[in-house]
């Protein structure tokens, strides 16, 4: 158990996705974690292999024209907060569960904004709940502010997709500070054992339109592969 500001954080991980533009300067990789030391239960077992899992994830040639490769990881296992993880909290206890994650980025042009994809093996049930901590957020918590920042969390309209979906924009307004606000988008998605979220970083309206296509093509192509 340990503690992430990662995907499955939801009010931490929103305010912690504009480490993706930090990501957008790596080079091109893909990272295969070492295997747990415990064999995976055989409900884990009898899942898609992670090399299925990878084969989900959008190619290039599937993302929206102008997007170009930034980055691709895969790990054999995944991260899913603890039962009793306040969704509204900074920090979220996490478990690792085996199964797998995969992960690519896209950054439009040279100086654009980047767009990822997770694809997380984490069964269900456990999907299901990622959709739900985010609505927990909305209904409880959807604006925060501390001594450096004010959050609000707010929902934009997806269409419904795999078993459970929601979309959320997320505006962060520094204070004493003469950058200007941040926005990141996110659309979480619940689809048979896979969590799949679709992170922008610096989304405006009409780049929202852009991860809409990458949403799109992202369920599509999963819903294809099993």
């Amino acid at each position: 158990m340990g503690k992430i500001t990662g995907a499955l954080t939801t009010r931490a991980a929103l305010r912690g996705a504009a480490a993706l533009s930090i990501a957008a300067t790596m080079p091109v990789v893909t990272a295969i974690a070492a295997p747990a030391a415990a064999a995976p239960p055989s409900s884990v077992a009898d899942r898609p292999s992670l090399e299925t899992l990878e084969q989900a994830l959008i190619t290039e040639k599937e993302a929206p024209e102008g997007y170009s490769l930034s980055f691709r990881f895969v790990t054999t296992s995944a991260l899913v907060p603890a039962e009793s993880a306040d969704p509204c909290a900074s920090e979220v206890d996490t478990t690792d569960v085996p199964g797998g994650s995969a992960s690519v980025a896209y950054q439009k042009g040279a100086d654009g904004p980047t767009v990822s994809e997770s694809l997380n093996l984490i069964g269900a049930e456990a999907a299901g709940k990622a959709v739900e901590r985010y609505r927990a957020v909305l209904e409880r918590c959807p604006v925060t502010e501390d001594e450096s920042a004010r959050t609000t969390v707010t929902r934009w309209s997806i269409p419904q997709a795999g078993d459970d979906s929601i979309a959320v924009l997320v505006t962060t307004e520094p204070k004493d500070s003469e950058e200007g606000s941040s926005r990141v988008a996110m659309a979480v998605i619940a689809h048979g054992d896979v969590m799949a979220s679709f992170t922008k970083v610096d989304a405006t309206e009409q780049e929202n339109a852009d991860l809409g296509k990458f949403i799109e093509a992202g369920v599509q192509k999963l819903q294809k592969t099993w």
